[in-house]
């Protein structure tokens, strides 16, 4: 058996998760409303700064009009989570697709209309991402190998998740990697990931869940 100098090794934890990352991916209502230059929360039916609207990791934003667009607003990202993709968009038509936006990092994500800022023309939404742990199920789908592994990782699937995409996850909630596998055994190269713990979730089978925890 071959060592390696400041290769990184795996320990393999196989448990079963109920992931509440997005089971099914929800959309949410924000309405842009020109008349009192505010953001308003549909779900709740009201200005969103009184409402606040929580969602779930990968849940789609979706910005729409309220009333009929009378005047240019913005949508501009000011304080959002470390590693989140910022935005800054102008109403656009059609309004009626206006903006979507699809956060990827659990956390607060603040943002304004720019040019109505001084009327708080502003809001926010919190992603979360909550994961509690249960016993490993007899019918687990999938495995990985070999323990300790080096730079790369092997995924062994039952033959109905062939096809199938998995997502892998920090402890934050942040998507790391996403990929397919197409056949029973499928390699990963790991070697760019950064040392911690990180969950396995095939798209169709978010209640099982594969930590990995990764070490130098």
């Amino acid at each position: 058996m071959k060592h390696y100098i400041n290769t990184k090794k795996f320990t393999l934890i196989f448990i079963g998760l109920l992931l509440a990352v997005n089971i099914f991916a929800t959309t949410h209502k924000i309405l842009v409303w020109s008349g009192y230059y505010i953001f308003i929360n549909e779900a709740a039916g009201t200005n969103i700064l009184a409402a606040p609207l929580t969602v779930q990791l990968g849940d789609t934003i979706h910005f729409l009009p309220y009333d009929p667009p009378t005047m240019m607003h913005t949508i501009t990202s000011t304080n959002i989570p470390s590693g989140a993709q910022s935005f800054n968009q102008m109403w656009q038509l059609p309004a009626d697709t206006f903006f979507q936006y699809i956060p990827a990092v659990v956390g607060v994500y603040n943002f304004e209309c720019t040019p109505h800022v001084s009327m708080n023309m502003i809001g926010s939404f919190t992603v979360s991402s909550t994961v509690g742990v249960t016993e490993l199920s007899s019918n687990f789908k999938f495995e990985s190998y070999p323990n300790p592994a080096s730079d790369k990782i092997n995924i062994k699937v039952n033959k109905d998740l062939i096809n199938k995409s998995f997502i892998l996850y920090d402890e934050t909630g942040k998507v790391i990697l996403t990929n397919h596998v197409n056949e029973l055994t499928t390699s990963i190269d790991t070697y760019k990931i950064f040392p911690g713990t990180y969950f396995m979730v095939f798209d169709d089978k978010r209640n099982q869940a594969l930590k990995i925890v990764i070490e130098y």
